[in-house]
């Protein structure tokens, strides 16, 4: 890796841990209490009313309660008993207490300190920010603006208190209820609207390279947004002056005399007693792109009779006549002296403009497309911390074993306190309260169907939780064997033998179920799948026993359950049928070694043709090589026989190779008067293959392709044929059978 990539490297560490910190410090800022100074609210005299109980100053007073707060002499006094300050805190966070002052009443929720400030009581509410904003929107923007409106107002307004908490530092609060900061009026519960912006827009703030906004608005901009350099000083990148098609309604007109314009400016100390306002000068005015007053004069004469010119740019070219905006043109009519303004737009026009807002809502805007209208460049986060994933080892558990859950959290401060829940049928089964730990063990003992709910929080969270998500698992018996079936009905030496065992219950996943077959002591076939059917071949009669097993794939066990089933393998005795001459079972492969992959001889060819006679073996011509279609052809032919598949031809291989050379040799010696071919279960060959043909072409065969193997499948057929021929039904091609089904 070259020097300059590692530097590149390097940088980028270090801005992303750059971001990662501002982030966080943002998140915890946001986690922090608010003071806000209640400064319209401040008196000598204030009287609130509880309306839910409280802590005052530690004891606890009823809901109902009045409390006089006053002042004499330069002292605090609490019904009439004098105190530095006054704590109130709410027992239940939804109480809310009323402030009366000089004639105004406003609810608040949240915590309170009064204390003096001067000569007054200045209450401070000490309040969550979203709890705070639902007391600012509603009074920044009507409750009946759309609720996009609403939304964006919101996150404006979030953004503003973020970013202003400094505003203040010289006081013992960070904003206050006023214009200076944001209009604070308390909690209404009738704004609605207002409520519902506020929480579906919960910690969501506006950014601009991972930096707070500082999200000005204004009441309308008249058409056109201003730079934020043209009103400031500070030229800001996502304040930019542009055409805003949906706020051109709001239009003004101002009219002043000479005599009002030089009234006006004696009262805001522009000019002084002995001075006098001559004029506006016109033609000295200056216009920004967006059309708003960049620079205007007047002239004045002074006390000496001296002509004088004031300048006024940007911002007091609107304030100077407490005019609406600064989107204005100006006509004088010299008849009467009157000076006339048509404007459009109020306020100063930077940001976003309510008017606007309403107009795109109403329009079918999203709050995040009209924020990101007025702020361009910008982009929105969620401080709140949220739930980004859960994860269940399992979504199906067998009732016993561990279920286990783990979450992650992402956004706030970085660190994250986490809470499980988990509920069956509506009842809480399990509660593990807020821990570090992210991870949960549960274990179900009933079966059915559970939901199972994380909450998290942020470690500076004062909420109950701040995000949670839900999902849902299943809980089900462990499977059991219920039965185990040998067949066919007589089992002999060196004939297939056909193991079914059925389960019940364990959940949807598979089953692994394996298959041990004992004489004595000693294991002579075995299987491990998730077929519930398994076949072998016996080179000995007496006593065996069938071992299963099963277990769910999800199961934790070594085994879920274990039956076992004792059956007996006889000598098969040599019948002749239907006047034939005796089965003669003699074949035998000349084969004295193992045979396997890359091997030559003439017993690699006799083994070739072996298994072309039984269907395997599918090359135009047979050889002396055992090379890959050879291979193939004897692993297909021990999977097809139950017998382990790893290409090698030893003795179990070939005693099952001769087996079902002489059942097919005894095939061909059981004849009968017309010629029948006698078949039955477990038989394969180019004899079965036809069989399935014609069943097929009468519709009894419905496997959808002729496999060559006498199996349950063809059995059930053939029953079916008898049935409808009025034969006897017994799954057996016999001459009588054969005479109906092919003649």
């Amino acid at each position: 890796m070259n020097k300059k990539l590692i530097g590149i490297l390097i940088v980028l560490i270090i801005i992303f841990n750059s971001l990662t910190t501002l982030a966080a410090t943002l998140s915890e800022k946001y986690y922090t209490k608010l003071k806000i100074g209640l400064v319209t609210m401040s008196s000598s005299n204030l009287n609130i009313k509880l309306n839910g109980a409280y802590f005052v100053n530690g004891n606890i007073v009823q809901s109902g309660t009045n409390i006089i707060l006053s002042v004499i002499n330069g002292k605090m006094y609490y019904n009439n008993s004098e105190v530095q300050f006054l704590d109130l805190k709410p027992i239940n966070p939804e109480n809310t207490l009323t402030i009366n002052s000089s004639g105004k009443s406003y609810n608040y929720l949240g915590e309170f300190k009064f204390s003096l400030d001067g000569d007054k009581i200045i209450p401070i509410n000490i309040i969550d920010i979203e709890d705070y904003l639902k007391g600012v929107v509603g009074y920044e923007m009507s409750n009946s603006y759309p609720i996009e409106a609403l939304k964006s107002q919101a996150v404006a307004a979030r953004n503003y208190a973020l970013s202003n908490l400094e505003k203040h530092k010289n006081k013992s609060y960070d904003l206050c209820d006023d214009v200076c900061c944001q209009v604070y009026r308390g909690f209404d519960p009738s704004l609605k609207n207002v409520i519902k912006a506020v929480e579906d827009t919960k910690s969501v703030v506006l950014l601009y390279n991972s930096n707070i906004v500082s999200a000005y608005y204004s009441a309308s901009n008249g058409g056109y947004t201003e730079a934020s350099q043209n009103v400031w000083v500070q030229a800001i990148p996502y304040l930019v002056a542009q055409e805003d098609k949906f706020d051109k309604d709001y239009n003004w007109t101002s009219q002043f005399t000479s005599l009002k314009i030089d009234e006006i400016l004696k009262s805001k100390n522009i000019l002084t007693k002995d001075d006098k306002f001559l004029k506006i000068d016109i033609n000295s005015i200056k216009k920004y792109e967006s059309g708003r007053i960049q620079e205007l004069n007047i002239l004045y004469q002074d006390k000496d009779g001296v002509q004088r010119i004031k300048t006024f740019k940007k911002e007091s070219a609107r304030t100077f006549l407490n005019l609406r905006s600064s989107l204005y043109d100006i006509t004088y009519n010299e008849k009467d002296d009157t000076y006339t303004f048509k404007g459009s737009g109020y306020g100063h026009g930077v940001g976003m403009s309510q008017i606007g807002a309403r107009n795109r809502a109403l329009n079918g805007h999203t709050y995040e497309q009209i924020l990101i209208f007025y702020y361009k460049g910008t982009f929105l986060k969620t401080l709140l911390a949220k739930v980004k994933n859960i994860i269940l080892n399992k979504n199906e558990i067998l009732v016993g074993q561990n279920l286990i859950l783990t979450s992650q959290a992402e956004s706030g401060t970085g660190e994250y306190l986490y809470k499980y829940v988990i509920e069956k049928d509506g009842r809480t089964v399990y509660i593990r309260d807020f821990l570090a730990d992210r991870q949960a063990i549960f274990t179900p003992f009933l079966e059915g169907n559970y939901v199972a709910t994380v909450y998290i929080k942020d470690i500076k969270s004062s909420n109950n939780y701040d995000d949670k998500v839900s999902l849902s698992f299943k809980a089900f018996s462990s499977p059991k064997i219920k039965s185990i079936s040998v067949g066919p009905e007589k089992l002999y030496v060196r004939k297939d033998i056909y193991i079914k065992t059925d389960i019940l219950g364990g959940t949807s996943k598979d089953k692994v179920i394996g298959f041990e077959v004992f004489k004595g002591d000693r294991i002579v076939a075995s299987k491990v799948s998730n077929s519930s059917a398994f076949s072998f071949i016996p080179y000995d009669e007496g006593e065996y026993i069938v071992r299963v097993r099963v277990k769910d794939s999800v199961s934790e066990n070594d085994y879920d359950d274990i039956r076992e089933l004792k059956f007996t393998v006889e000598k098969e005795p040599i019948v002749s049928r239907g006047g034939a001459a005796p089965v003669q079972q003699n074949i035998r492969l000349n084969i004295s070694r193992n045979l396997r992959l890359r091997m030559m001889g003439t017993d690699v060819k006799l083994l070739q043709e072996a298994l072309e006679k039984l269907g395997y073996f599918k090359y135009h011509t047979t050889t002396t090589y055992f090379g890959t279609i050879t291979d193939k052809a004897v692993r297909d032919f021990q999977r097809d026989n139950g017998l382990k598949v790893d290409g090698i031809v030893g003795p179990a291989t070939r005693n099952a190779i001769e087996i079902k050379l002489n059942n097919r040799n005894a095939i061909s010696n059981i004849q009968v008067k017309n010629g029948a071919i006698l078949l039955s279960y477990g038989m394969s060959g180019d004899e079965v293959k036809r069989l399935q043909s014609k069943l097929k072409q009468l519709g009894y065969f419905k496997y959808p392709s002729i496999t060559g193997y006498f199996g349950s499948i063809t059995e059930s057929a053939l029953k079916a044929f008898q049935k409808a021929k009025g034969l006897p039904q017994t799954g057996v091609l016999d001459s009588q059978t054969y005479k109906l089904l092919y003649n």
